[in-house]
């Protein structure tokens, strides 16, 4: 096969970090059908050769996946507003927000200062303690600044429905980097809420970013999640065509595991086919964008290797994520992004 990269990787790293570089050159070759060598050695070697190869530049264009500059600190917290009756007033409380992180703002909280969702099966809340009604707060500050419903879930959860999976996937996402937990379920968003929480600290947070990043969904992507020129679709038609997305996937990602080439080309290019299909429609791109959170880590990468194409807001931090691991996919989720800031069509 013919040589299609070379990956330099610092020995000093620990084996298991190394042994996940080599599997992810691994599934890059199989997948691209292109041998890849993997030079390992210590920093300075590392840094000589690299500086050799940008120096070259009638040979060679550099293009680094660094992180770039520290993330923005946390803000400030704004006053905190109650009523007359001496309860909260959320819908007071804000006039305006900061820039979300996910576009370089700084987060809501530090990184080391995350709120986290409690689990605790066995603990029944007791309404006579301090702090016990901080869930129902919880559920009125996201109505009173979203219009929104939210429901207690899993012990430790709040699910809010949403008007759309999309819609989910994105406050999901957008929440997770302000630095409180999130997770989706289709229509659902689940965010942190436990009788143990205070009111000035963790309730605050959790409505706050529930707040601000609904703020943003609708004034900056209602307007665009409707693209013009597509055809009505049937819906079962178009669920059971993102049931046949998801599985093809999910077989790609087995075969590849496996070594299996043959079927994971099939695989890989049923599931091109379906992607095409479902991305002329806005239904259809509705069930690409569900499939952003896939339990398999392979659907979930290929899912936003395809939503990057109209959605990279949304697509973007899965890559980033699942870039970042190091492990199963992390290489595919590198290529794509590189592939899509170099302004080429994943």
């Amino acid at each position: 096969m013919p040589l299609g990269a070379i990956v330099l990787l610092d020995s000093t790293q620990p084996a298991d970090v190394l042994e996940g570089w080599k599997e992810a050159a691994r599934d890059f070759s199989r997948a691209s059908l292109v041998s890849v060598r993997l030079l390992t050695g210590d920093e300075a070697a590392l840094t000589t050769l690299a500086s050799h190869l940008a120096s070259q530049t009638t040979l060679w264009t550099e293009q680094s996946l660094e992180e770039g500059a520290p993330p923005a600190p946390p803000m400030e917290a704004a006053p905190f507003v109650y009523k007359d009756d001496g309860r909260p007033d959320w819908g007071a409380m804000w006039t305006t927000f900061c820039e979300l992180a996910l576009h370089g703002g700084p987060p809501h909280r530090g990184p080391d200062d995350s709120v986290l969702a409690v689990v605790a099966p066995d603990a029944t809340p007791t309404y006579s303690q301090p702090g016990s009604g901080a869930v129902a707060e919880i559920r009125r500050g996201i109505f009173e600044t979203t219009g929104l419903y939210a429901e207690r879930a899993d012990p430790g959860w709040l699910a809010i429905t949403c008007d759309s999976p999309r819609m989910a996937a994105w406050l999901c996402a957008s929440i997770i980097l302000e630095n409180v937990d999130a997770r989706c379920e289709g229509e659902r968003l689940l965010v942190p809420a436990d009788p143990s929480f205070a009111l000035t600290d963790q309730v605050r947070s959790v409505v706050t970013v529930v707040a601000k990043t609904h703020h943003y969904w609708a004034a900056h992507m209602a307007a665009t999640s409707t693209v013009e020129g597509t055809s009505p679709a049937d819906p079962e038609a178009v669920r059971e065509a993102g049931r046949a997305y998801r599985r093809l996937l999910t077989e790609w990602g087995r075969a590849r595991m496996a070594h299996d080439t043959t079927v994971a080309s099939r695989c890989h290019q049923e599931a091109h086919d379906l992607t095409l299909e479902l991305s002329a429609t806005a239904s259809g791109r509705v069930e690409l964008e569900a499939a952003l959170t896939d339990p398999d880590v392979w659907v979930r990468v290929a899912a936003a290797a395809d939503v990057m194409r109209w959605a990279p807001e949304v697509a973007r931090p899965i890559l980033d994520s699942i870039r970042q691991t190091g492990a199963e996919g992390s290489m595919d989720a590198a290529f794509a992004l590189m592939q899509y800031d170099a302004g080429r069509r994943i």
